[in-house]
């Protein structure tokens, strides 16, 4: 399967086959990169949002926040979830942002279990009973 990553610049106008809250009813942040992946035909099979030199907080302790890319959100089309998609996608963010880590706060464990990443907790939580979402590297 050969993916395109493509910046959209302008958003997201057709949001069938994905969460339309997440790309349309919501104002973006201000430093966010928005990307489109697409196959070979040039069919949309998913979204992410981006954000520059987000901190992992009370997650990793005294971190440099220049070294950290935010995976804001990620989704793959309905249609096309469980093939590889997502994971594929992450392989795309690796190669466009090589110098820096990819991180994402997560409350849907099991893709995030499948990715290989490494989860921490808040420093605050107990396993048990996190309060927190979950951050993945």
């Amino acid at each position: 399967m050969h993916l395109n990553l493509i910046e959209r610049t302008d958003g997201f106008s057709d949001h069938s086959g994905f969460n339309e809250q997440w790309w349309r009813a919501r104002m973006f942040q201000q430093d966010s990169t928005l990307l489109a992946v697409h196959d070979e035909s040039g069919a949309e099979l998913a979204r992410v949002e981006m954000i520059e030199r987000t901190h992992p907080g009370e997650y990793l302790g005294d971190v440099d926040a220049r070294h950290f890319v935010k995976i804001q959100f990620i989704e793959v089309r309905h249609r096309h979830r469980g093939r590889g998609v997502g994971l594929a996608t992450l392989q795309l963010l690796a190669e466009l942002y090589p110098d820096r880590q990819l991180l994402a706060f997560s409350e849907a464990d099991g893709f995030w279990d499948k990715t290989g990443w490494t989860m921490h907790m808040h420093r605050e939580d107990d396993p048990a009973r996190p309060r927190h979402q979950r951050l993945y590297l």
